[in-house]
């Protein structure tokens, strides 16, 4: 170090902005092994001065400070070519690349036991990754999980100048802040400025960039849906390895999304991506088996893939899961099991798990008959929209099972799944009105919904409107009914 000639300010701003470059040579740090990762630098050198660095010291004086920061740093801190290896393996860990497996405690556990993390812009984007109630996939990891830590995180990113990073090329910089940018975590939303980040990154030819790009193609964010652009980047991401593309590329094979639609080729992208522990992948991988798409139909071996998925806490998993134990599927029927998976699933909010669990809980399988728990499941489920559960909770109301008996509570709930072509909830509510319970009763409405109903073979439903039929004026009928249907169609 001695031998150059050093301008403070020049000096300064080198070490406290641009973290890549030597202030005197202006040669990029991670091309000289002798150096060591300037951020380090930077960060203990404000720990000393802070902005006095800026002041007119004697150079003599300066140069000291500086060099005591440096022999601090060379016998404690990563070097740069260290430091991009672990960055490079901590990513195979969270998203099985180079054969490895996805590992995130292992990935985690890297990220915490590096010195001076959170000297580095980078590892504190991951340590908020894994702080983030919102991101799923690494909920599995038993840390302090709340907004306000993660965006703790994301700004000592901001203020550790991932930007700066991010324009010298850094790949890992630059998808880290389109991220960043798509998700509005530590700056403002800008889907357009997230996919200007990630090209730059998915040109170098990183799998995670090319990944993110693919997904921003896929739906339309910050530019123009193309799915054959998804198609594109997708496939060079997962022909490094790389899980997510490989699963999102079975998806677009799955859906004849940009490509022609190819059932056998959607099994080989979900395999590769589930044999590598992605979560998505083995549950599309089970999904596939247990409908005989692209391979033949195997209730076990779809079984054992959902129960891989459900291990990691996926909701549509654990309550697939609970539907192959309740129905014997590639497994010996079990309703406790079932209800112990559906109520997994139902925790975390997932619809359809919820509709199921109040069904245990109505008919007392694998649980206790409990009405009012039944009737807890159903609504929380019908308030998400689901026609079923909707349908479900009418039939408790009607009956006053778990509730207190009200027949124009019933006839709201069976009139919401009824309007989502729910047959069931068509014939019952044609039931309603044929009998005035909850509503005046009115045989053109419950002739209605009865054809309705009927018009998608339910036979019960023909023989109700036929009945109908008989009892009133044909010409009367087919009037109003012409009337109802209209009325209905302005509706939807």
């Amino acid at each position: 170090m001695r031998g150059h000639t050093y301008d403070r300010k020049h000096l300064c701003n080198s070490l406290l902005t641009y973290p890549n470059l030597d202030p005197v040579t202006n040669t990029r740090f991670d091309k000289r092994a002798s150096y060591c990762d300037n951020i380090a630098i930077r960060q203990l050198l404000m720990e000393e001065k802070g902005d006095a660095a800026y002041k007119k010291y004697d150079d003599s004086y300066f140069v000291e400070v500086y060099e005591k920061a440096w022999n601090k740093l060379m016998n404690a801190a990563v070097p740069r070519g260290q430091i991009n290896d672990l960055y490079q393996k901590v990513d195979e860990y969270m998203n099985g690349m180079n054969r490895k497996k996805i590992d995130m405690e292992k990935a985690y556990k890297m990220i915490i036991d590096t010195p001076d993390s959170e000297s580095y812009a980078i590892m504190n984007i991951w340590k908020a990754y894994f702080a983030d109630p919102e991101l799923p996939r690494y909920k599995s990891i038993r840390v302090e999980k709340s907004e306000a830590r993660a965006n703790e995180f994301y700004r000592k990113a901001v203020d550790l100048n991932i930007e700066r990073m991010a324009e010298t090329g850094d790949q890992y910089a630059q998808t880290c802040l389109g991220w960043m940018y798509e998700n509005g975590c530590g700056v403002n939303n800008n889907n357009k400025t997230a996919v200007y980040w990630y090209r730059k990154a998915a040109e170098q030819g990183y799998a995670t960039a090319q990944n993110d790009l693919g997904y921003m193609y896929h739906n339309g964010m910050g530019v123009n849906r193309k799915h054959s652009r998804a198609v594109k980047w997708y496939r060079k991401a997962a022909a490094q390895g790389y899980a997510a593309a490989q699963s999102n590329l079975g998806h677009m094979y799955h859906n004849g999304l940009g490509v022609n639609r190819h059932y056998s080729t959607a099994v080989k992208w979900y395999r590769m991506a589930a044999k590598q522990g992605h979560v998505n992948g083995q549950y599309n991988l089970g999904w596939m088996h247990h409908n005989g798409l692209g391979v033949k139909k195997h209730y076990s071996t779809a079984t054992g893939w959902y129960r891989k998925a459900a291990l990691q806490g996926y909701a549509t998993a654990q309550s697939n899961l609970g539907y192959m134990y309740k129905n014997g599927l590639g497994v010996c029927k079990n309703y406790s099991a079932a209800a112990g998976w559906y109520h997994k699933a139902a925790e975390q909010g997932y619809a359809t798990a919820q509709n199921n669990l109040g069904l245990m809980f109505q008919n007392g399988l694998g649980v206790k008959t409990n009405f009012p728990a039944a009737v807890r499941w159903y609504r929380k489920a019908a308030q998400q929209g689901v026609a079923t559960a909707q349908c479900n909770l009418a039939y408790m109301y009607k009956n006053g099972l778990g509730v207190d008996k009200n027949y124009s509570i019933a006839v709201k709930w069976y009139r919401k799944a009824a309007k989502q072509g729910f047959v069931t909830a068509q014939f019952n509510l044609g039931h309603m009105y044929q009998n005035g319970l909850g509503v005046n009763s009115d045989y053109i409405a419950a002739a209605g919904w009865y054809r309705k109903a009927a018009k998608q073979g339910d036979a019960a439903a023909q023989t109700n409107l036929d009945d109908i039929t008989k009892k009133s004026s044909s010409g009367k009928m087919r009037r109003g009914l012409k009337t109802f249907f209209l009325s209905m169609t302005s509706q939807f």
